[in-house]
């Protein structure tokens, strides 16, 4: 199921594997080298760090292992004994392939400028993940489930659901990207009109490059651009097309018939709940916005999932339109 331990450089291929865009390994030029300097932060699907490789800082995205029930919005449809079955959902939505993938489709576009520039995956060997969990005091169920549902699940480690080669846990999975300085309300970082027209338009060039829900959101701003994909959808993907997985249940295709526009519709809705939210907070002291993807802000009656908390998209959940 997930990225088995490479013997030597010439294991490391394009990931994920499956019909679309991919990313590179990271090139080290030689043996894997990654001095860790410092934690900068966590989110729902993974614990980002400060690093310094070939003699360059970068921020390394360490994916956590996600429960596989948890992949998206197809907990329900999780089924272990089909693995085949399984392997497709994983190679698409599980969060480190998501990321994989949008940046992949960014980098054969010639779009990179629209995100944080991603420099490729690393699959950790065993001495830096030893040196990772050593020297931050980290303990290895806090890379089990995501952040707000950490640690043992029915005393199941989902890293040690799919094991490697000779029943190996799998090598932690990682992006490395740009080291850059995240929007900080707090140390007066002031989104300016300027920048909230860029971000929208972001949104509308990733879409068109069929990169959707992208769970727009200041708290992933890094550099006045986007950086987070952990939840995306880029096509070709089975949920827009269904042909490209045949274990897909007519349960499952008719959420995702259903779905489809409302991931499209959710990344503008939050976009204006971004808005909304700074000027309830801020916009008395640092200046209102009165940029809107939708009229007066309000796309259906709903506020997007990801305007409450980071992370995908309910495959139940279903925006009615306004009615005037």
């Amino acid at each position: 199921m997930y990225p088995d331990w490479p013997e030597s450089t010439a294991d490391l291929g394009p990931l994920p594997q499956c019909p679309g865009p991919k990313l590179e390994p990271f090139n080290f030029q030689g043996p894997q080298k990654i001095e860790f300097l410092e934690i900068l932060g966590e989110g729902q699907h993974a614990i980002v760090f400060k690093v310094k490789m070939l003699g360059q800082i970068y921020a390394l995205k360490v994916f956590r292992w996600i429960y596989d029930y948890d992949w998206l919005f197809f907990g329900e449809f999780i089924n272990r004994q089909t693995p085949e079955g399984l392997l497709a959902l994983y190679n698409y939505v599980e969060p480190f392939n998501a990321e994989c993938r949008a940046f992949g489709r960014l980098r054969e576009a010639g779009c990179e400028d629209l995100a944080v520039r991603c420099f490729g995956y690393v699959l950790l060997d065993e001495d830096h993940e030893r040196t990772m969990m050593t020297q931050f005091d980290l303990n290895k169920w806090s890379f089990n489930g995501d952040i707000e549902d950490a640690g043992y699940i029915d005393n199941e480690e989902q890293r040690l659901v799919y094991p490697g080669k000779n029943g190996r846990p799998p090598p932690f999975r990682c992006i490395v990207k740009a080291f850059g300085n995240a929007f900080d309300e707090d140390e007066g970082d002031v989104l300016r009109p300027g920048l909230a027209r860029q971000l929208l338009r972001s949104v509308i060039k990733l879409q068109k490059l069929g990169i959707l829900d992208t769970d727009v959101a200041i708290r992933q701003v890094i550099d006045n651009k986007l950086g987070d994909f952990s939840t995306s959808i880029t096509l070709p993907h089975f949920i827009t097309n269904p042909e490209l997985n045949r274990h897909l249940t007519p349960a499952m295709i008719e959420s995702m018939e259903r779905q489809t526009f409302v991931i499209c519709v959710n990344d503008y809705l939050a976009f204006d709940s971004m808005i909304e939210t700074w000027n309830d907070e801020y916009g008395r002291d640092k200046g209102r916005l009165s940029i809107q993807a939708f009229p007066e802000g309000r796309g259906c009656r709903h506020k997007p999932r990801s305007a409450e908390k980071a992370g995908g998209t309910d495959i139940k959940g279903f925006c009615a339109p306004v009615r005037s």
